[in-house]
């Protein structure tokens, strides 16, 4: 599935970007606002078995962000389950150099259009560190309301970090 958007194109992650991958995850101000899942370092291997498991069918839908004709960032929709089912958590990142640009406003707005008018979903959420405020703006600008406020819930790198929850309702 693939997204063609003004400042760049979502689609499905390859084997040739594991070079690319790793060059822009390979950032530890990426990794400090990400799970620990995300590593730092990021090496070819870690973007060998990133792709790899973008390739599994679990009900996700993950996507490269493609700039200049190269995978630059990630944007997935996670599905929750049980009482939950009609959640999907969104989470995303973009290399370093392409910060600023509106890309992943872009980005957020096209993964929201879609997953509401693809599927049966009800209700997108994110969760971001309190000290990003990029990203809280990124989503507060694309339709989403904060809901939530959870005081030192994350303990990243040895420090606790309040998290934030925002979420957006589909209408209708």
């Amino acid at each position: 599935m693939k997204i063609v958007l003004k400042r760049c194109t979502l689609r499905p992650w390859t084997m040739d970007d594991v070079k690319s991958l790793a060059r822009h995850a390979n950032n530890p101000k990426i990794a400090s606002n990400l799970r620990d899942v995300f590593p730092h370092p990021y090496l070819e291997n870690d973007a060998i078995q990133y792709i790899e498991l973008c390739g599994q069918k679990d009900g996700s839908l993950k996507w490269a962000i493609e700039v200049n004709n190269e995978a630059a960032g990630s944007v997935a929709l996670l599905p929750m389950t049980d009482i939950y089912r009609k959640n999907f958590e969104l989470g995303y990142w973009l290399g370093e150099e392409h910060w600023g640009k509106g890309i992943i406003t872009e980005v957020v707005a096209a993964v929201c259009q879609y997953a509401f008018e693809q599927t049966n979903i009800h209700r997108l959420y994110a969760r971001v560190f309190s000290e990003n405020t990029a990203s809280a703006k990124i989503l507060l600008h694309n339709g989403f309301v904060q809901c939530g406020h959870m005081h030192q819930s994350v303990f990243k790198m040895g420090v606790f970090h309040d998290e934030l929850i925002f979420e957006k309702i589909k209408k209708g």
